[in-house]
């Protein structure tokens, strides 16, 4: 089952959707633009991108990306449905308009097939529980 949407009166800042849609992108074709990301950030998805780019190519197709609700740490979280699986993820922009960081958080619900998929990936790529965010900004700002 999907996670609860944002109530509606919530609006993300801007950006934050466009730079979640770029990163992800760049992540599964494995070619991030690192010019949109913040240089401590940039150097965080360089190292990571052997772990990512098959994590979120295996996810598949992004099929929607929908606003939750604004983070403690000035961020946006949003739910990223895919072909194969479900992701909360969040961004934070610099005054550029660069991401600087987010936080990637496996969707739990009711056992599906792409519930199990997020399960899998999770363990796969040592995501912490669903209570607990995973978060590269927490070290890397």
């Amino acid at each position: 089952s999907s996670a609860p949407p944002a109530a509606p009166s919530s609006v993300p800042t801007a950006g934050t959707e466009a730079a979640l849609r770029s990163l992800v992108a760049g992540l599964a074709s494995g070619s991030p633009d690192y010019a949109k990301l913040s240089p401590p950030f940039a150097e965080v998805v360089r190292r990571d991108l052997p772990m990512t780019r098959p994590m979120f190519a295996s996810l598949g197709e992004l099929k929607s990306v929908t606003f939750r609700e604004h983070g403690s740490r000035g961020d946006d979280a949003y739910n990223l449905v895919f072909a194969n699986g479900e992701v909360i993820m969040s961004a934070a922009l610099d005054a550029e308009g660069r991401m600087t960081g987010g936080n990637l958080q496996p969707v739990t619900g009711e056992p599906t097939e792409s519930g199990e998929q997020g399960r899998q990936l999770a363990k796969e790529y040592r995501v912490r529980d669903s209570h607990t965010l995973t978060s590269c900004s927490i070290c890397h700002r």
